[in-house]
């Protein structure tokens, strides 16, 4: 079954497209139905794209400091989770407040994603979750492959990036040519992977974590394609 990783441009969107309500991520031939925006407290995206691509009937869960972030959404958070490490207890807004221990095992992003997990959602959305601490970043890409393990659809949005976690299976890129496209396996080798209508295609290949040989592809007719046996894949769709 052939899924669909599509940014629209008027505006940007994950999975959902505004138009006519229809999810643009399939996930086992079925659309995506209930999206978690899970807001980290890293570098926040422009308010114009966090408004772009949350909707009101989104569950918002703000990690600890991620409730700065949500003043640009111009709603408050439906739930923040945290060890308040990083956020004023006494500034909270009002939301359900769920407080961690300071030392435990899970950073603050992770315990939103298990929550998010618990909660049925089948489709995850990670803002304020790039920039910063690097190893704060690199760490929000473990939460997207745990949250992928699980059978959820798992993205990180930041400005003019896209970044999706995916398992073995057939994609399209929906963008206009020219649209810079990264390919990174992340854990492990990725085996049997194609790329089609791209600058640099690729036919049945293995791409190891030690050699980043697909980075800054460009898309040359849209829909790209990408195919893929074993392993899993950091799909980067760069809009500069």
């Amino acid at each position: 079954m052939q899924e669909k990783l599509h940014f629209s441009q008027k505006p940007l969107a994950f999975a959902n497209a505004r138009e006519g309500n229809e999810c643009t991520i399939m996930i086992n031939g079925s659309k995506t139905r209930k999206k978690c925006v899970i807001l980290a407290a890293g570098e926040a995206p422009c308010p114009e794209l966090m408004k772009a691509l949350v909707n009101e009937e989104d569950t918002v869960i703000a990690a600890d400091g991620g409730a700065k972030l949500a003043a640009s959404l111009g709603r408050c958070p439906d739930i923040i989770i945290g060890d308040f490490d990083s956020l004023d207890e006494r500034n909270l807004p009002a939301a359900e407040v769920v407080r961690l221990p300071v030392k435990k095992d899970d950073t603050d992003t992770m315990a939103a994603a298990r929550m998010a997990a618990d909660m049925g959602f089948d489709n995850v959305l990670m803002l304020g979750a790039a920039g910063g601490r690097l190893d704060h970043t690199f760490g929000n890409f473990a939460v997207m492959a745990w949250l992928t393990a699980r059978g959820i659809a798992a993205a990180m949005a930041a400005d003019n990036e896209y970044v999706y976690m995916c398992p073995p299976g057939e994609y399209t890129v929906e963008e206009h040519p020219g649209t810079y496209l990264s390919l990174l396996p992340y854990g492990g080798d990725v085996s049997g992977l194609t790329i089609k209508n791209v600058e640099y295609p690729l036919e049945y290949t293995t791409v190891s974590p030690d050699f980043p040989i697909g980075i800054s592809n460009k898309v040359t007719c849209s829909p790209a394609r990408i195919s893929f046996e074993k392993g899993l894949l950091l799909i980067f769709i760069s809009k500069d």
